[in-house]
């Protein structure tokens, strides 16, 4: 029945694809895909948001770790400066709980501008590093402001110190929880994607999931989940440019039939694809 969470057979869209597969078979593939990835590289890393998928992703990966005798990748997070109290809470708690180190990345030049998040960032006040990765997005004015939604904003805030942290860490691949069902710009990703500068592989063992899918195993495992979820907020990333868009708890509301990202800013959601080229998730 539309919008059951119980329904475990669905039709998801892989990059112009149509395919039914049973949840059983797709979490059979994600195992797969894990697998290869822990016995091929020597220094993954989990990007963890805090959002369902990234926490689907962790309990996937802790599964199959524990199948194969190694241990655990450490957690890499973003810090943009942002993010809701909530988030912070979760990362503390789920990183105490199952005893794991979190790699916390930020721009810490661009954070100590002493700009509170909207105000404006002037570019010949950062570094020199800064500036070529902003004029790398195509911008050429003298300012910017501190936004996610802002092309120069989160490539400077998200892309550049992941990438940084790959490159002091000796990172080999990146697990990510992005999907092909929810945006079109990563519609067309493999589950693993070959990344240079820095030079490392990107793993997508949920590539192949939809948002209903995700709940359902996120509710059968009784992961932990963010708050916001329960006040109706389907996507979380910054507190200014994510809100809830229903009354309802994210898993009952209609998945089907609205656009999952609707509670994100959508000038960021329409410069998707630029960021994904420079190295964006």
């Amino acid at each position: 029945m539309k919008g059951s969470i119980g329904s475990t057979e669905s039709v998801a869209n892989a990059g112009g694809r149509r395919e039914a597969l049973s949840l059983s078979a797709k979490l059979r593939i994600s195992g797969v895909v894990i697998d290869d990835a822990l016995t091929r590289f020597q220094r993954p890393v989990i990007m963890w948001t805090g959002g369902k998928d990234s926490m689907l992703v962790l309990s996937l990966v802790r599964e199959r770790t524990e199948a194969l005798g190694v241990e655990v990748p450490p957690l890499l997070f973003l810090d943009h400066g942002m993010h809701f109290e909530e988030t912070w809470t979760l990362l503390e708690e789920t990183t105490k709980a199952l005893k794991l180190r979190a790699i916390i990345a930020k721009n810490k030049d661009l954070m100590s501008q002493g700009v509170q998040p909207g105000g404006t960032i002037r570019l010949e006040k950062l570094s020199q590093t800064n500036q070529q990765e902003a004029h790398r997005t195509g911008f050429r004015k003298g300012s910017f402001p501190y936004a996610l939604g802002h092309i120069v904003g989160n490539h400077l805030l998200k892309t550049v110190p992941m990438n940084d942290a790959i490159r002091e860490n000796g990172f080999d691949a990146v697990a990510t929880g992005i999907r092909w069902d929810e945006d079109e710009a990563r519609s067309n990703e493999r589950f693993v994607s070959p990344r240079e500068e820095p030079a490392h592989a990107r793993i997508h063992p949920i590539l192949h999931f939809n948002e209903r899918e995700v709940w359902v195993e996120t509710l059968r495992r009784n992961l932990p989940r963010h708050p916001l979820y329960e006040k109706g907020f389907r996507s979380i990333d910054g507190r200014y440019d994510s809100h809830s868009v229903s009354d309802l708890p994210a898993w009952q509301q209609d998945l089907e039939g609205t656009f999952e990202r609707a509670g994100r800013a959508q000038d960021k959601e329409q410069i998707m694809g630029r960021l994904r080229e420079l190295g964006y998730m």
